[in-house]
Formats: structure tokens, C-alpha cells, sequence
């Protein structure tokens, strides 16, 4: 939560928002298109590593008192969880088009 917000619910809700737009423009794409943007975010995720887990370190501050563990837990990261997250999106990206076609 790097911006100022005024609680976790408005962070929450704007995040949501910006996914689900983003879902909608990567479906416009064409197969090639969707697996070049997900290898590219495999790479930012690796690249930019360090500024995700400072702004991550703001956001579990920012959440700390508010969130149970479990919570708290799920909003953590860490070098492995940012790792995974990379390589599921090179997996993904790797996966036959599934768009337009029935399965």
C-alpha cells in the first residue's frame, strides 16, 4: 500500500478494479501477445524484487494490528513466494491457448 489511502478496504477495492481491467485487456490479445506480457512480468517480478519486498515491508506495517495471522501470513513475501510467482507466470505463459475453443 504505497500510496496513502484512507483504509485497507479503498486499497483493496482499487486493486481489485485495476485486475479486472487488466483481464479484460489481456483478452483482447492474441496468444502470442498474452504469453510475451507474461513472461515480461516474470521478469519484472525478478527484476524489481527488492523494491516489491521494501513496499511489501510498508504494506504489512501498514496492516499490522488489523489483520489476523493468517492474513497477515497471505499478504507476506518473501524471495521463494515472489520466485513462485514468477514461474507461474512463465508456466502460464507456456500453457496452450485455451481462448476460443472448446474444451
Amino acid at each position: 500500500m504505497t500510496q496513502k489511502y484512507s483504509n485497507l478496504d479503498e486499497y483493496t477495492e482499487i486493486l481489485a478494479k485495476n485486475a479486472k481491467n487488466a483481464s479484460k485487456d489481456l483478452r483482447t490479445l492474441n496468444a502470442d501477445k498474452r504469453s510475451a506480457v507474461l513472461s515480461l512480468v516474470a521478469k519484472m517480478l525478478r527484476e524489481q524484487k527488492e523494491a516489491i519486498l521494501a513496499a511489501n515491508k510498508i504494506d504489512l506495517e501498514a496492516a499490522a494490528g488489523k489483520l489476523d495471522d493468517s492474513k497477515m501470513d497471505r499478504l507476506t513475501l518473501n524471495d521463494a513466494r515472489i520466485e513462485a510467482m514468477a514461474k507461474g507466470a512463465e508456466e502460464i505463459a507456456a500453457f496452450a491457448d485455451p481462448l476460443n475453443r472448446v474444451l
